[in-house]
C-alpha cells in the first residue's frame, strides 16, 4: 500500500464528490425553478409577479413548461436560482469552517472527553502507549486522544483535515473490552485514515450533505409558516379570519414542495456518502494490516464488535450525520449503511475465520501488561522499531515516487527511550525538551539538556514528537507566550541554526492549526512543470549547505532531479542564494498537491547519499523540510565522519 497513492485516490474521490455535488444542486435548482414558475402560474401569487398567463392547453407539456417560463420572465428564474446556490453554498461554507477547525472540534461534538498525556488510569495510560507508538513508527507527531465516555459500543474514529490537526477518539466500550492487540488494530486503522487523506474527505462529504438539506429545511420552515395552527397561534388570528388565509395553503404547500425535493437531494447524498465511505473502509483495513503486520489484531476487534450487546453504535444524536467517521457502523442502516459488513471484514482480514465471535478478554490481560514495567506490545504484538521498519519497507515499495529508507543502526531500542518518553507527558516538560534541543538553558529546560545529550538525532526527533500532545494542553494564550518565547530565543543572534528551525517547525505546524492560529494550507501546484523552480532553489542551497566539493554537489543536483523526475538541467551552484528565498522556496512547496511531495523528500534523499556521507546538516535539513511538507520524517543512516 502506497500512501501517498492513496492520499491522491482519496483527492480524487473528493473531486467526484464535488462533480456530484454540483449536479445535485443543478437538478435541485431545475427542479425548483420549474416547481417555482407552476407554482406562480396557477396561484394568485402570480398576477403579484405582474405574469400574464397564455393558453398552453394545446401545446406538449415540455413545450408548455418552456413557453411559461419564457413567459415567466427568465430575469427571475436567475434570481431563484441565484437564491437557491447562495443558501446552499453558505450552509455548505459554514459547516465546513466549524468542522476544519480541527478533528478536536468533532471529538467534543461526539461527546469526546480529552486524555491528558500524563493519565495514570490504566486503561487510558494503554490508549495514549498505543496511539504514540503508532504516531512514532509512522514518524508523525502524535495526535490527541480522546475517549468517547458515554458511548458503550466498540467504536473509534480519527479526525481533522490535515495530520497536523489530527485527532484520534475510541468509545468508552472500546477503551474497556478490547486487549493491547486489539487496540492496536483499531488505531492503526484510525492512523491509516489520517495517512491516506479521508479525514480531509470525510469533512467535505459532511459539508456537502448539509449545503443540500438546506433545500429540505426551508421547505420545512415554510411548511411550519404556511400552517394556519402556527399562523394563528403567532399572530392572533380568529376563526372568522380563515377566509383570508388562503395564502397560507399556498405556503404550506409551496413548503411541502420545497422539502419533498430537499428530501430527494438528501437521500442520493446518503447514498452517494455511503458508497465513498465503505471503500475507504477496505483500504483502511487493509493499511492497518501493513503497519502491524498482525491481521489477528484488527480481526478480532471486529469480532469481539460481531458478539457484543452494543456492537459498534453511537448514541450522540450526531451519530448519522458522523458516521462515516467511525472504525465500524454507528448506526443500523442497509441502504446508508457507511460500512462494509463486520463479517465481510472478518474473512477478509481472517480467511480461515470459522464464523464464531469471540469474547474479551481485556481486563485480565490489562492486569498483566501493567504488571510489566517494560512499554511495548504484549503478547504477539509488535514491538514499536518492528512497526517502524514495516511503515518504512511500505514506504519503499516499488511506486518510483515512494521513499526510500536506509535501516538506522540496530543500537536504537525503543526502551531506551520509556522513561524520558513518559516525562514528556506534562506540557512543563514538554516545553522543556524542545528548550534543550536548541541548546536554551532556563528553569523550564530543568535537566533536560543532559538527558538528550547521549541520543541519536532520530531519537530526538521521536522525543519532540511525542511532545506535542503535552503542548496542545496548553491554553492558547499559554502556548502563544511559549511560542513567543521561543522564538525571541532563537532570534536572539539574529541567527538560525538548522536545530532552531527544526525544533521550531516540529511543533509550530500542529499546534498553530490547533489553536487556531493557522489555516490548512490549500494545494496550489498540480505538476512538476509548476514546482520546478521552486523545487531548484531548495536543491541548491540544500547541496551548498552539506560537506561536499564541487564535483559533488553537481552530481548531487543531477542525482536529485534523476530521482525526483523534476528537471534540474542547467543549476548554477554559483547562484547565491539567501536564506529568505530558500525558506520562501520551501512555503511554496508546501502547497504542492500530495502525489508530488514525495518525490521533493526522495530527490534530497538522492542528493545527501551521493557521495556516501550523510552529515548531520543533511539529516537536519530532510527533517525540516520534511514537517514543513507535512510528510513522514525520514532516517538516514549517518556516516561515521559526519
Amino acid at each position: 500500500m502506497n500512501f501517498y497513492l492513496a492520499q491522491e485516490e482519496a483527492r480524487k474521490q473528493s473531486q467526484r464528490l464535488i462533480l456530484l455535488f454540483c449536479l445535485a444542486v443543478f437538478v435541485l435548482v431545475v427542479l425548483t425553478n420549474a416547481l417555482f414558475v407552476v407554482f406562480v402560474w396557477f396561484s394568485d401569487i402570480g398576477n403579484l409577479a405582474g405574469t400574464q398567463r397564455i393558453n398552453v392547453s394545446s401545446l406538449p407539456w415540455y413545450q408548455a413548461l418552456l413557453a411559461i417560463i419564457d413567459n415567466f420572465g427568465w430575469d427571475k428564474i436567475a434570481i431563484v436560482s441565484a437564491i437557491i446556490v447562495s443558501v446552499i453554498a453558505v450552509a455548505t461554507w459554514s459547516k465546513w469552517s466549524d468542522l476544519s477547525k480541527g478533528g478536536h472540534v468533532v471529538a467534543e461534538l461526539l461527546g469526546g472527553k480529552r486524555v491528558n498525556p500524563d493519565t495514570k488510569e490504566p486503561h487510558e495510560r494503554r490508549l495514549i502507549n498505543v496511539v504514540e507508538e503508532m504516531a512514532l513508527a509512522a514518524s508523525m507527531a502524535v495526535p490527541p486522544v480522546y475517549v468517547l465516555t458515554n458511548e458503550q459500543g466498540i467504536n473509534a474514529f480519527a479526525a481533522g483535515v490535515s495530520s497536523d490537526d489530527a485527532v484520534v477518539a475510541v468509545s468508552q466500550g472500546a477503551l474497556m473490552q478490547l486487549n493491547r492487540d486489539q487496540l492496536q488494530g483499531v488505531v492503526a486503522h484510525e492512523f491509516s485514515h489520517i495517512l491516506n487523506g479521508d479525514m480531509r474527505l470525510n469533512v467535505r462529504v459532511v459539508a456537502t450533505l448539509h449545503g443540500l438539506t438546506m433545500i429540505n429545511e426551508t421547505g420545512r420552515i415554510l411548511m411550519e409558516a404556511g400552517s394556519h395552527r402556527s399562523y394563528r397561534r403567532s399572530y392572533g388570528f380568529s376563526n372568522s379570519s380563515r377566509k383570508n388565509n388562503g395564502g397560507q395553503f399556498v405556503i404550506f404547500i409551496a413548503g411541502l414542495a420545497l422539502w419533498l425535493l430537499g428530501t430527494v437531494g438528501q437521500f442520493f447524498g446518503e447514498v452517494i456518502k455511503a458508497a465513498l465511505s465503505r471503500q475507504r473502509e477496505y483500504l483502511a483495513d487493509a493499511s492497518a494490516v501493513q503497519f502491524t503486520r498482525n491481521p489477528t489484531g484488527i480481526g478480532e476487534a471486529l469480532q469481539i464488535i460481531g458478539g457484543y450487546g452494543k456492537h459498534s453504535k453511537i448514541d450522540n444524536p450526531r451519530a448519522h450525520e458522523l458516521g462515516h467517521f467511525f472504525f465500524s457502523a454507528a448506526f443500523n442502516s442497509r441502504l446508508f449503511a457507511t460500512h462494509p459488513p463486520v463479517d465481510e471484514r472478518i474473512e477478509r482480514l481472517l480467511p480461515n475465520w470459522n464464523g464464531q465471535y469471540v469474547e474479551s478478554t481485556a481486563e485480565a490481560e490489562l492486569r498483566s501488561e501493567f504488571g510489566d514495567p517494560v512499554m511495548g506490545f504484549s503478547g504477539g504484538s509488535l514491538h514499536a522499531e518492528d512497526l517502524s521498519k514495516a511503515v518504512q519497507s511500505e514506504s519503499s515499495g516499488s511506486s518510483d515516487i515512494s521513499f526510500e529508507f536506509q535501516e538506522q543502526a540496530a543500537a536504537e531500542p525503543a526502551f531506551n527511550l520509556k522513561s524520558l518518553l513518559e516525562r514528556v507527558h506534562t506540557s512543563y516538560d514538554a516545553k522543556g525538551v524542545y528548550y534543550a534541543f536548541i541548546g536554551h538553558e532556563s528553569v523550564a529546560t530543568n535537566d533536560w539538556s543532559e538527558r538528550i545529550a547521549p541520543l541519536s538525532l532520530s531519537q530526538k526527533l521521536d522525543l519532540l514528537r511525542a511532545a506535542i500532545p503535552s503542548l496542545k494542553t496548553l491554553s492558547k494564550e499559554e502556548y502563544s507566550a511559549f511560542r513567543s518565547s521561543y522564538l525571541q530565543v532563537i532570534s536572539a543572534d539574529k541567527k538560525r541554526s538548522l536545530s532552531e528551525w527544526l525544533g521550531f517547525e516540529l511543533f509550530r505546524n500542529p499546534c498553530d492549526r490547533f489553536f487556531g492560529l493557522a489555516k490548512p494550507v490549500k494545494p496550489k501546484y498540480k505538476n512538476i512543470e509548476s514546482i520546478g523552480g521552486f523545487y531548484r532553489i531548495a536543491v541548491t542551497k540544500f547541496v551548498q549547505m552539506g560537506t561536499r566539493t564541487t564535483r559533488d554537489q553537481l552530481a548531487a543536483i543531477e542525482a536529485a532531479g534523476k530521482a525526483s523526475g523534476i528537471d534540474l538541467a542547467g543549476t548554477k551552484l554559483a547562484l547565491n542564494i539567501s536564506t529568505k528565498e530558500f525558506t520562501t522556496a520551501c512555503s511554496e512547496l508546501k502547497k504542492a498537491y500530495p502525489l508530488l511531495t514525495p518525490r521533493l523528500i526522495k530527490g534530497l534523499l538522492a542528493a545527501a547519499e551521493v557521495d556516501g556521507k550523510v552529515c548531520e546538516i543533511e539529516q537536519k535539513l530532510v527533517s525540516i523540510l520534511a514537517a514543513i511538507w507535512d510528510l513522514p520524517l525520514p532516517t538516514l543512516e549517518m556516516s561515521e565522519a559526519a
